[in-house]
């Protein structure tokens, strides 16, 4: 089980090797944390055995985290049938591997290197988008027109084309059918997804989902675009001000 809003940058495969090489009920991933009286906490002993879980404790007798990725034997199963909701009217994952642990399984725990980020938020999904580009290898298989001005790191897929006229420095990754045009400016740190067409924009340290059109002759940073989000420009529109489609839970700066 791995919570879809969490990246890893070291993979599961450990965790599940760790898992298989002893007989376990479930296996958690763990990480050191500077605040661990923010996160559910692991205890464990000094085989890496789990001897309890706490969420968000006072007092906290580890600093190690649970970060959202879990394996589970056949046994979870009647554990959850007999879960009770939480506070929050959920089945809560901690109070399954609790069970577990008193119905007299062993857990096993596994500690995790390098970075993992829990992209909840815009910002954090945006500090994930630089350690993944900062991380990757990119390779450029798209066209780059000559009179385009390229430097560092760029993933660009094979339909992609960066057009003559166009200024883009790394690391930046620009997906399938996507085109930056003449008079376009991408700075690093930014992913624009697929189908999509920038012109006439400086954009930087940004997320495109993809399948935008970002037409506006600005200046976009720090930003996270979704899905089929187009950012046109407003010059000669009467009435004169802004035109906003927002969704539920945007936040803007203007």
């Amino acid at each position: 089980m791995y919570l879809g809003d969490n990246i890893l940058k070291s993979g599961i495969n450990d965790l599940i090797k760790s898992f298989e090489a002893g007989n376990y009920a479930a296996g958690i991933a763990l990480q050191k944390v500077n605040n661990p009286k923010a996160f559910g906490i692991a205890d464990v002993d000094d085989e890496g055995n789990v001897t309890e879980l706490i969420e968000k404790p006072d007092d906290p007798p580890t600093n190690l985290a649970l970060i959202g990725m879990y394996v589970f034997s056949s046994e979870v199963f009647d554990v959850i049938d007999d879960l009770e909701p939480s506070w929050r009217g959920e089945l809560e994952i901690t109070d399954a591997i609790q069970n577990l642990l008193e119905d007299g399984y062993e857990i096993d725990s596994h500690v995790v290197t390098g970075w993992w980020k829990d992209t909840g938020k815009p910002e954090d999904i945006l500090e994930a988008n630089r350690l993944v580009l900062e991380d990757k290898v990119l390779n450029t298989a798209g066209v780059v027109e000559d009179g385009a001005e390229t430097d560092g790191p760029i993933e660009l897929a094979e339909s992609a084309i960066i057009e003559d006229g166009a200024v883009v420095r790394g690391p930046v990754s620009v997906a399938e059918n996507t085109t930056i045009k003449s008079g376009t400016y991408v700075g690093p740190y930014t992913s624009i997804g697929a189908n999509s067409t920038l012109e006439d924009i400086h954009i930087e340290n940004s997320v495109v989902i993809g399948d935008s059109e970002i037409t506006a002759n600005g200046r976009i940073v720090d930003s996270l675009l979704g899905r089929n989000a187009n950012v046109e420009s407003a010059d000669n529109l009467l009435p004169e001000g802004r035109r906003l489609i927002v969704g539920e839970n945007s936040q803007l700066k203007l």
